[in-house]
Protein backbone atom coordinates (compact mmCIF):
# COMPACT_ATOMS: atom_id res chain seq x y z
CA UNK A 1 0.00 0.00 0.00
CA UNK A 2 1.31 3.17 -0.42
CA UNK A 3 0.03 7.37 0.75
CA UNK A 4 -0.72 8.88 -2.68
CA UNK A 5 -0.21 12.84 -1.71
CA UNK A 6 -1.19 15.09 -5.02
CA UNK A 7 -0.57 18.66 -4.68
CA UNK A 8 -2.58 20.73 -7.65
CA UNK A 9 -3.18 24.76 -7.31
CA UNK A 10 -6.94 25.43 -6.11
CA UNK A 11 -8.52 25.88 -8.92
CA UNK A 12 -7.63 22.60 -10.39
CA UNK A 13 -8.72 20.50 -7.57
CA UNK A 14 -12.43 19.61 -9.47
CA UNK A 15 -9.88 18.33 -11.83
CA UNK A 16 -7.57 15.90 -9.60
CA UNK A 17 -10.78 14.87 -7.98
CA UNK A 18 -11.77 13.56 -11.35
CA UNK A 19 -8.74 12.01 -12.08
CA UNK A 20 -8.78 10.39 -9.03
CA UNK A 21 -12.10 8.89 -9.09
CA UNK A 22 -11.42 8.05 -13.00
CA UNK A 23 -8.03 5.68 -11.32
CA UNK A 24 -10.41 3.69 -9.32
CA UNK A 25 -10.11 5.39 -5.96
CA UNK A 26 -12.91 5.96 -3.92
CA UNK A 27 -12.27 7.58 -0.79
CA UNK A 28 -9.61 10.64 -0.43
CA UNK A 29 -9.22 13.67 2.00
CA UNK A 30 -7.71 17.38 1.39
CA UNK A 31 -5.77 20.25 2.79
CA UNK A 32 -5.58 23.96 1.93
CA UNK A 33 -1.92 24.76 1.72
CA UNK A 34 -0.10 27.54 0.50
CA UNK A 35 3.23 27.15 -1.42
CA UNK A 36 6.14 28.34 -3.15
CA UNK A 37 8.94 26.32 -5.28
CA UNK A 38 12.24 25.73 -4.19
CA UNK A 39 13.78 27.60 -7.38
CA UNK A 40 11.67 30.62 -6.23
CA UNK A 41 12.80 30.58 -2.77
CA UNK A 42 16.53 29.65 -3.35
CA UNK A 43 16.53 33.15 -5.35
CA UNK A 44 15.08 35.33 -2.74
CA UNK A 45 16.43 33.70 0.25
CA UNK A 46 19.42 36.09 0.87
CA UNK A 47 17.30 39.48 0.45
CA UNK A 48 14.73 39.55 3.83
CA UNK A 49 12.18 41.90 1.50
CA UNK A 50 12.37 39.72 -0.87
CA UNK A 51 11.41 36.62 1.74
CA UNK A 52 9.02 38.37 3.27
CA UNK A 53 6.83 39.67 -0.40
CA UNK A 54 7.16 35.77 -1.29
CA UNK A 55 5.67 35.14 2.00
CA UNK A 56 2.53 37.34 1.02
CA UNK A 57 2.38 35.92 -2.70
CA UNK A 58 2.10 32.17 -1.85
CA UNK A 59 0.30 29.97 -3.98
CA UNK A 60 -2.57 28.59 -2.67
CA UNK A 61 -2.43 25.03 -3.07
CA UNK A 62 -4.55 21.65 -1.87
CA UNK A 63 -2.87 18.12 -1.23
CA UNK A 64 -5.59 15.63 -1.82
CA UNK A 65 -4.19 12.28 0.18
CA UNK A 66 -5.46 8.52 -0.45
CA UNK A 67 -4.19 5.39 -0.04
CA UNK A 68 -3.80 3.10 -3.01
CA UNK A 69 -2.81 -0.57 -3.85
CA UNK A 70 0.39 -0.47 -5.32
CA UNK A 71 -1.37 -2.55 -8.52
CA UNK A 72 -3.23 0.65 -9.51
CA UNK A 73 -0.58 3.33 -9.58
CA UNK A 74 0.40 2.71 -12.53
CA UNK A 75 -3.10 3.44 -14.22
CA UNK A 76 -3.78 6.13 -11.30
CA UNK A 77 -0.58 8.34 -12.62
CA UNK A 78 -1.79 7.43 -16.11
CA UNK A 79 -5.08 8.88 -15.44
CA UNK A 80 -3.70 12.17 -13.64
CA UNK A 81 -0.86 12.74 -16.27
CA UNK A 82 -3.67 12.42 -18.68
CA UNK A 83 -6.13 14.56 -16.84
CA UNK A 84 -3.91 17.41 -15.42
CA UNK A 85 -1.31 17.71 -18.89
CA UNK A 86 -1.55 20.98 -18.78
CA UNK A 87 -1.51 22.21 -14.96
CA UNK A 88 0.87 22.09 -12.42
CA UNK A 89 0.87 19.34 -10.22
CA UNK A 90 2.84 16.71 -7.75
CA UNK A 91 2.52 13.30 -6.67
CA UNK A 92 4.67 11.91 -4.02
CA UNK A 93 4.53 8.46 -3.20
CA UNK A 94 5.19 7.03 0.35
CA UNK A 95 4.83 3.06 1.48
CA UNK A 96 2.68 1.95 4.14
CA UNK A 97 3.87 -0.45 6.47
CA UNK A 98 0.69 -0.62 8.63
CA UNK A 99 -2.80 0.44 9.26
CA UNK A 100 -4.73 0.21 12.26
CA UNK A 101 -8.11 1.28 12.39
CA UNK A 102 -10.08 1.92 15.99
CA UNK A 103 -13.45 0.93 15.83
CA UNK A 104 -15.73 2.13 18.92
CA UNK A 105 -18.11 -0.11 19.88
CA UNK A 106 -21.17 1.73 20.08
CA UNK A 107 -23.22 2.86 23.79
Amino acid sequence: MLLIKLFVEKDNVGKAINALTEGGITGFFLHECKGVSPKKFKVILEDLDEVVEAIRELSDAVIIKTVVDEKKIKTLEDVIGEKLSNEKYTVIKIPIRKIKINTCKKR
